[in-house]
């Protein structure tokens, strides 16, 4: 197949001109197999033999996986019919230029325009999935280059290279190999240009948790939302953040947070933890600790309760509750803001708070929780009077200097809108 291949690219080749043809060519090869690179350098051997920058346009892909050196077999083809400039990798010379030896301001400018800063600028965590995630709302061009075009040439789905493809990957290991100032460099760009986001449990859906899932599965479709949820503990010693603090943050990355967006489910009466709960206690600790370790006056800090919808959430979540525990749930929202007021007064530079309203799973608010307006201003003065308790007198002055609240993550907007 491979000689027939050879003979049809030299015939084709033989009748165009530079500069015509759009080439695309797709060869699927295992990654695991011992003659993989073997295979892949036979199957783009005719294109490399041509004059450089010969071709009008080249698509490649090599395996429906993505492997790291097939995929520069990909691109190094392709950079070259396309006549695209790359790297020189002859030695420099010490009177050469290189990134390593840029002031570190330049590196820091010229690092901010790679991938360690992800296009919609968040990069989410949670206890569930634990690892980096990036989603992005309503942008395709980062994520799907296959919608428009005429195959998928993504780098992030396959071991290909297109131009066509503009799509986010995560950055590679090269930039954290160098030397120790880039990784260095590197590692301040990835936590401070980016808005990092750390939910308790699951991203999608935020309102999960596993006790309730098994739940509402038990109960089926015939849901009896007057009836009594069991009460189950917060399962955890440590809420989700603190882990993400401590033991995936490289302690001197910490300094480098400047947005922190902390996401937790809408736990039922009783599943909050109380004040002296191992997770509590690790709480307060935590955000002590966090004070001594950022710069405060550039920290921005948000804390969000995933809001319960019918449309949306199970029906377990739904349950009616009394007034006494719909206090209890309060409190427990007081309890999270607590630590944080330190913070606002050793000079925290911004705090955000959106909480669902407690009162409307109790039988006296029902009638009234499914009007929208009567929601959203109860929702409203509870925002308020969470930013208040932790900013106190600063509140005022937060809010005359008309500092425009961020815009909504893209978990929130996925699942709000």
């Amino acid at each position: 197949m491979l000689g027939e291949w050879h003979s049809a690219a030299a015939r084709l080749f033989s009748h165009v001109a530079p500069g015509r043809l759009a080439l695309s060519v797709v060869c699927d090869i295992d990654p695991g197999n011992p003659r993989a690179i073997e295979v892949a350098t036979s199957v783009v051997e005719p294109i490399r033999l041509l004059p450089r920058g010969h071709l009008k346009e080249c698509h490649i892909r090599l395996a429906k996986t993505a492997d790291h050196q097939l995929q520069q077999l990909a691109q190094d083809t392709v950079s070259h019919a396309c006549g695209i400039p790359t790297p020189s990798f002859t030695p420099p010379s010490k009177a050469t230029t290189t990134l390593a030896t840029l002031p570190r301001e330049l590196r820091i400018i010229v690092l901010k325009y790679t991938d360690l800063v992800t296009p919609s600028r968040e990069v989410t965590w949670s206890r569930h999935d634990r690892a980096y995630l990036v989603k992005v709302y309503e942008i395709d061009q980062f994520f799907r280059c296959w919608v428009e075009g005429h195959g998928c040439f993504c780098r992030r789905q396959h071991s290909a290279f297109s131009l066509g493809c503009t799509c986010w990957a995560p950055p590679g290991p090269a930039l954290f190999l160098i030397c120790r100032a880039l990784y260095e460099d590197a590692q301040f760009v990835f936590f401070s240009c980016n808005r990092f986001i750390v939910h308790d449990y699951k991203v999608m859906p935020p309102y999960a948790l596993p006790i309730l899932e098994q739940h509402d599965e038990e109960q089926g479709a015939d849901y009896d939302y007057e009836q009594s949820l069991p009460s189950y503990p917060y399962p955890y010693e440590r809420f989700a953040v603190s882990e993400f603090l401590h033991d995936v943050v490289p302690a001197p990355s910490v300094s480098h947070l400047r947005f922190l967006e902390l996401v937790f489910p809408p736990y039922r009466p009783g599943s909050w933890p109380d004040a002296q709960h191992p997770a509590m206690l690790d709480w307060r600790a935590t955000v002590d600790w966090l004070g001594d370790m950022i710069n405060l006056s550039g920290f921005t800090l948000r804390l969000m309760v995933a809001g319960q919808s019918p449309s949306v959430g199970p029906p377990v979540y739904w349950c009616r509750i009394t007034d006494e525990e719909a206090e209890t749930v309060m409190a427990s929202y007081m309890d999270l803001l607590q630590p944080f007021t330190q913070l606002a007064s050793d000079g925290l530079a911004r705090f955000y708070a959106q909480f669902p309203y407690p009162w409307q799973l109790t039988r006296e608010c029902s009638m009234y929780a499914e009007d929208h307006n009567w929601l959203q201003e109860k929702e409203d003065a509870l925002q308020e009077r969470a930013e208040r308790h932790v900013m106190g007198r600063r509140y005022k002055g937060f809010y005359a200097n008309r500092w425009e609240e961020p815009k909504p993550s893209n978990w929130c907007l996925s699942y709000y809108t």
